[in-house]
């Protein structure tokens, strides 16, 4: 399969291809507002100007934030996130991002308080 750069999320492309897949019109706005976050915290901290540039420490940085930012598992940005880079035909990020949402379905719930 060919990997497609993406600089900036297409919503509209990634919402139809989300569409394809059955998700609803909800889902689709949550993941694309949670993939909107991820770029925003890459071009913010990260200094990292294209998704497709994103490394898997990157992605891992982020999940860290996103854990202490809003003391809760990150899982549901890594389900947005492993959708945008299967869409982007980016394998080897959709399949880290895969791991490490799998990694928190599994894990004990954390006890945050």
């Amino acid at each position: 399969m060919v990997h497609k750069r993406v600089i900036f999320l297409d919503e509209e492309a990634f919402g139809k291809f989300l569409k394809r897949g059955g998700r609803s019109q909800s889902a689709t706005k949550r993941f694309v507002s949670q993939v909107g976050e991820f770029e925003r915290y890459l071009r913010e901290k990260r200094d990292c100007k294209e998704l497709d540039s994103a490394k898997s420490e990157d992605l891992e940085a982020f999940v860290s934030y996103i854990e202490e930012k809003r003391r809760d598992s990150a899982r549901n940005y890594l389900h947005s996130i492993g959708y945008c880079y299967e869409h982007s035909s980016n394998e080897e990020m959709c399949n880290f991002a895969r791991k490490l949402r799998r990694q928190r379905i599994t894990q004990k719930p954390r006890n945050y308080r």
